[in-house]
């Protein structure tokens, strides 16, 4: 699959881009809203480990903390439709899992 925003041709002017949205908690965990930071941190990790420990689509995903990254860096996530505009700037204990070809993006705790 190639990258959206890279396509060229007849229709290269052209931009079609889909969203899929499913929004879904821990048990025994409050939604981000009411997280504390350690609680943030704990479903980063818990989703963390179950995408990329499984062999048959971890490879393709890379785990990236909000925090580390610089604002322009979070603001090219925004502009390539990966991450909001809101969670980009509350990156405190936040993080994307982004697939390598960028077509899948998982926010974890965006709201």
């Amino acid at each position: 699959m190639t990258k959206w925003y890279m396509d060229t041709g007849a229709q290269g002017d052209v931009a079609i881009s889909t969203r899929i949205r499913l929004a879904r908690n821990l048990r025994d965990i409050p939604f981000p809203s009411r997280m504390t930071a350690s609680q943030r941190r704990q479903v980063s990790e818990t989703v963390r480990d179950a995408l990329l420990g499984n062999p048959a689509i971890g490879k393709d995903f890379q785990y990236i903390e909000l925090q580390k990254l610089s604002a322009p860096a979070r603001m090219s996530l925004v502009e390539r439709h990966l991450i909001s505009p809101e969670f980009a700037k509350n990156p405190e204990e936040r993080a994307v899992l982004l697939s390598s070809d960028e077509s899948v993006s998982i926010m974890l705790c965006e709201e």
